[in-house]
């Protein structure tokens, strides 16, 4: 019984820290839009 809630929290905590570079590069590439606009230079 622990080692199954364990695995599911270990699971879990891998699926958060594999979609980390996405969000990353999401909030990057949504600042770099907001600036360029700002700017008034298209990428």
């Amino acid at each position: 019984m622990l080692f199954r809630e364990l695995k599911g929290f270990l699971v879990e905590e891998l699926g958060r820290i594999w979609e980390l570079p996405t969000k990353i590069e999401e909030k990057l590439r949504d600042y770099l839009l907001s600036d360029s606009v700002a700017k008034g230079v298209i990428i």
